[in-house]
Parts: structure tokens; C-alpha cells; sequence
């Protein structure tokens, strides 16, 4: 692709308008790419969190119960897409697909494209429409990409926007708060480092996001206080997650702990899915050209940077070490910094030896792709949910039981409804588990009827991520019948061609599928099996 010429003038790089043939040129092939990629590496339900935000702003028919509900700007975009779409899984993905195209727009603004059509600008935008980060969770429905989005587009707004627009960016910075609590530590940290690096020109955008933030904060309690009766709802909610460290190491989930705790952050550096090898590569050639960078470069290096610090060794309260989750769907908004530094800081470095940035963007690339192309197993047992749904559908005459995950996914995937022929274990253990009774105390549960089974749905993949909740294992233990494949092991698109000349090994695994066991003669009920005397 032919460029324009570009020259450097403070600090950033300014170009003549370029043909508009060639903007055209450069606008589709980067919306082609995203689309492509959105195809591709397609998550939508995943079986988490997604599945509380889903319902609740499906049905929205009581005040927040979970921290997940009290996200109420993600819960009402969802819910405004289901009113015009109805209950579809793309529905319910469609505000976690705009906030990725409102994350590429945002590194579009801060390197000038396509107006400013150089290599760099056009990389960067690249960058931003293939990290795997974004590709992974671009079409998943959860709270953290809108609030990357708001947050990006916020940072975007303050550092080039003129005249109102830095105070608009700071309303999109408090409004990115609300919608996810996280947000507060990239927010805090951009303050600080604009500040820092350039007082006179941000302090009066800073103090405009506090005053911004306070005052959005105060309506938020106000209304949590007629709501609920407790204006500090959301936030006591919220804490319960900082009350989980202690009785696991480090990690609040009880992954990792001591060294590996302590390591996770520095391995993403040199490698992680997620951000490929970019986030070492933005931090190794951002400090080695510093001098050389403008005072927006500098801000966005130094608060993501400064982010990726807090976010893997910073407390989730000041008051006691309570480290964050480690989980990557925090670390989005760091898309921005990476995407639209790393081009200039690579180039910057390797002045004069345009071929070696060449085929190291192009190795960057490459990484990236075969990332997402070999990656994890995240969402597989929804999408085995979906085909073990389907099949239920086509056998409407038999009564099949399931684990109570999958019967959760099916539920969600079937528009906010139980499948008519599929039921799980009649206990309190399994029926409190169901998603329909994730409810306050107060709200009556829903129980399974005594019911016919003549087929056992086996979802397998379920099982290798997460066990099948006991009573439905031991129920399983004593089967015999005829087994039918309604999902057969699919292979990471990596290694689909190597899968056909060779033994397949567990990593190249995809998903376990799964099958339908049909019982003999005498059918058993979704009764649970009584434990022996």
C-alpha cells in the first residue's frame, strides 16, 4: 500500500490528504478483517458471568441481587438489544461488538486514521482489530469490553480532543466506573499520569472527571437508596469478592499461588494469549525511545504500563492486600496504549532498518493469529450445549436429563426458556444450582416435576472443565444402554490438517462432545439414585 508522505511535526505525525480511493481502500480492508475475525473466533456465551448478565437484563424485573446486576449500564445496553432483536445469543453480543469497534475508533483517533494514512497509522489499527484480547471478547456479553470502550474512547477524547471534547472524555471515563468497578484503577491511573507528564493542559480535564465521577456516583446512590433502601448497595455487593483471598494464597480464585502468583504478570510480558507478544514488545521499545515519543505516547505508555502493575501486583482495597483476579477480560482497555504505540516506539527504535520492522510487525501478526487459531477451550461445553439443544428439539417424543450446567446453557440459548423434553435432578443441591433460581431468598424457587427419562444427555466437554455436579455422577455411574454420538471431538482450527495425518494429542482438543445414552426397557425417572445403606 502506498502511502502518503508523512512528516513529523510536534511530536505527531501529519500527512496530506490522501486519495480518497486509497482511504476506501484502507476502511474496507480493515472492516474486512474485523468481520472475519469476529466469524472465526466467535464466542458469544461462554457459560460465566454472561449468563447472569443475559437474563437479567432479559427479564429486568427486580432491583440487583448479584454484583453482575448492579453493572447497570452493561445490563440496560443488553436489554436494549433484546427489545429490538429478541432473545439471541447475537443479540445479546451485539453491545460487547460495538464497544470493540468503539475500542478500534478510539486508536483511529489517537494516530489520525485514516485521514493520516501512513504505515504506522494503518498498523495500528491492525493491531487493534487483531489483538486476541478483543477478538476473544468482542462477542462476549459481559460488563468489561463496554466499559474498555467507554474507557478508551474517554482516554481518546481527553488526549486529542479540543475545546469540550476532553470534558466529554471525562464524562465517558466516570460512566466506564459505572459500568464496571475495575475501571476505577485505569481511570485513577491516566489522572495521575496526565498530570504528571503535563499539568497545565490536563488538570482542568482531570478535576472535571472527578467532579464528573462524584456526581454520577451521587445520582447512582440516590437512586440505590429508593431502590434498595441502601445507597452504598452496589459497592457492599461488590466487596464480597475481596473477602476470598485469604483462605487461598494469593490468588482469589485458588489458582495460583507464591511464585506463580508472583511470576503470571512477567510471563504475559514476554508471552500470553491474549495480547500475543505486544505488551513486552510496547514496554521494551517504549522505554528505549521515550525522548522520541510525543506527550500523548508517553501518557499512554506510562498508564499501561501502569495498569498492567496494578492490575497483577496492586490490592483491590487500600485498606488490606487484596490482590485482583487473574483473568484477562481486565486487561482491555490496555488494547488502546498497545495498538497505538507500538508501531511509532518499534519504528522509533529501529530507525533506518525499515525491512527488520517490517517482518517484525509481520511476525507480531502471525503470533497473534496462531494464538487465537490454537488457543483455550473457553465457551466449547456452551457450544456443545447448543448442538446437544438441537438435539433434544429433534426428538421431541423422548425425555431426556442432563447435568445442571448444561441445562443452564440450554435455558439461556433457548431464548429464556427450559427446553420442553430435557430436565435435571430432582435435589435441592442441583435445583438451586438452575439458573431460573438465581434469585433473593425471598422469590419462590422453581422444582423439576417427577418426570420420565428415557435418554442421558452426556455433555463431555462440560465435564472436562468443570466436574458434573455429584448426584448427576452417580446417577450416571450405573447406566447401560444404547449410546448414540450427537457431538463428535472437534480440533482447534490449528491443527484440523494435522489431525488427519496424525494420532491426535490432547491439546489440539477443542471440545469433547458429547453423546445421548437411550436407557433399556423399564425407563428411571429424574429421581436421584439413593445412596447405598
Amino acid at each position: 500500500m502506498n502511502f502518503t508522505a508523512a512528516t513529523a511535526s510536534r511530536g505527531h505525525l501529519v500527512a496530506n490528504s490522501p486519495p480518497v480511493s486509497l482511504v476506501v481502500l484502507s476502511f474496507a480492508g480493515t472492516a474486512a478483517l474485523w468481520i472475519v475475525l469476529t466469524w472465526l473466533f466467535w464466542t458469544g456465551y461462554a457459560g460465566a458471568d454472561d449468563l447472569s448478565y443475559a437474563r437479567y437484563a432479559y427479564f429486568f424485573d427486580r432491583p440487583p441481587f448479584t454484583w453482575w446486576e448492579f453493572r447497570l449500564p452493561a445490563v440496560l445496553a443488553i436489554r436494549a438489544s433484546f427489545s429490538l432483536f429478541g432473545p439471541s445469543e447475537f443479540a445479546a453480543a451485539l453491545p460487547s461488538l460495538i464497544s470493540s469497534l468503539a475500542i478500534v475508533a478510539s486508536v483511529a483517533w489517537v494516530v489520525g486514521w485514516p485521514k493520516i494514512l501512513t504505515w504506522e497509522s494503518q498498523i495500528a489499527v491492525l493491531l487493534a482489530v487483531s489483538m486476541p484480547i478483543d477478538v476473544g471478547f468482542r462477542s462476549y456479553p459481559a460488563a468489561p469490553m463496554m466499559a474498555a470502550s467507554l474507557l478508551s474512547l474517554g482516554t481518546a477524547a481527553v488526549l486529542k480532543g479540543r475545546g469540550p471534547t476532553p470534558y466529554l472524555g471525562a464524562l465517558l471515563l466516570g460512566l466506564g466506573f459505572l459500568t464496571h468497578e475495575i475501571s476505577f484503577f485505569y481511570i485513577a491511573l491516566f489522572s495521575f499520569v496526565a498530570v504528571a507528564i503535563e499539568p497545565r493542559r490536563f488538570w482542568r480535564p482531570v478535576l472535571c472527571c472527578v467532579i464528573v465521577s462524584a456526581a454520577l456516583l451521587t445520582i447512582e446512590s440516590v437512586a440505590y437508596a429508593a431502590w434498595l433502601g441502601d445507597p452504598l448497595a452496589r459497592f457492599k455487593t461488590a466487596a464480597h469478592t475481596t473477602t476470598r483471598g485469604a483462605t487461598h494464597g494469593l490468588d482469589p480464585d485458588g489458582l495460583m499461588t507464591n511464585v506463580a502468583f508472583l511470576l503470571w504478570p512477567l510471563q504475559n510480558l514476554l508471552y500470553c494469549k491474549q495480547f500475543g507478544v505486544t505488551l513486552g514488545a510496547f514496554f521494551l521499545f517504549g522505554a528505549v525511545t521515550w525522548q522520541k515519543l510525543s506527550q500523548d505516547q508517553r501518557i499512554l505508555l506510562a498508564t499501561t504500563l501502569a495498569t498492567w502493575a496494578w492490575l497483577g501486583y496492586g490490592s483491590q482495597v487500600p485498606w488490606d492486600y487484596k490482590p485482583l483476579y487473574r483473568q484477562f477480560h481486565y486487561y482491555s482497555p490496555l488494547v488502546l496504549g498497545i495498538a497505538s504505540g507500538l508501531p511509532r516506539a518499534m519504528t522509533a527504535a529501529l530507525r533506518g532498518k525499515g525491512r527488520l520492522v517490517a517482518w517484525l510487525m509481520a511476525g507480531t501478526f502471525a503470533v497473534q493469529i496462531i494464538s487465537m487459531a490454537g488457543g483455550g477451550r473457553w465457551g466449547a461445553a456452551v457450544d456443545v450445549s447448543r448442538r446437544l439443544l438441537s438435539y433434544a428439539r429433534t426428538h421431541p417424543s423422548v425425555g431426556f436429563l442432563t447435568d445442571i450446567e448444561t441445562l443452564n446453557h440450554m435455558y439461556v440459548l433457548n431464548g429464556f426458556k427450559l427446553p420442553a423434553n430435557v430436565v435435571a435432578l430432582r435435589t435441592p443441591f442441583v435445583e438451586g444450582r438452575l439458573i431460573v433460581n438465581w434469585q433473593p431468598p425471598d422469590v419462590q424457587r422453581l422444582h423439576f416435576p417427577p418426570t420420565v427419562i428415557n435418554a442421558v444427555l452426556m455433555n463431555r466437554e462440560q465435564a472436562a472443565q468443570h466436574p458434573y455436579e455429584p448426584e448427576f455422577r452417580a446417577y450416571t455411574e450405573t447406566l447401560y444402554g444404547t449410546t448414540e454420538t450427537v457431538d463428535v471431538v472437534r480440533y482447534k482450527p490449528l491443527f484440523a490438517l494435522v489431525t488427519r495425518v496424525t494420532s491426535p494429542r490432547s491439546f489440539m482438543v477443542q471440545s469433547l462432545g458429547a453423546d445421548a445414552i437411550y436407557l433399556p426397557a423399564g425407563e428411571r425417572t429424574n429421581d436421584p439414585i439413593p445412596p447405598p445403606p
